[in-house]
């Protein structure tokens, strides 16, 4: 189903930084500059957490996001 992440406007802030967690707190993802090009293709199916960073002086974005893919 839903193997990658779009992020709506994350071009107008080139500063940005995205970052996703597995339940563990383990890093599973980082990238400065997002492009909307992250894949959840060798992640398996759950919950995950996410930081955005938008730029400096901005506030922080958390929350979570599912890996949901059909049997």
């Amino acid at each position: 189903y839903n193997q990658s992440w779009r992020i709506e406007n994350i071009n107008l802030f080139p500063e940005n930084q995205v970052t996703i967690f597995n339940r563990w707190g383990d890093e599973v993802f980082s990238q400065k500059f997002y492009e909307n090009n992250w894949s959840a293709e060798l992640l398996t199916n759950g919950v995950y957490f996410y930081l955005i960073e938008l730029a400096k002086g901005l506030p922080t974005y958390r929350g979570t996001l599912s890996v949901v893919r059909d049997k």
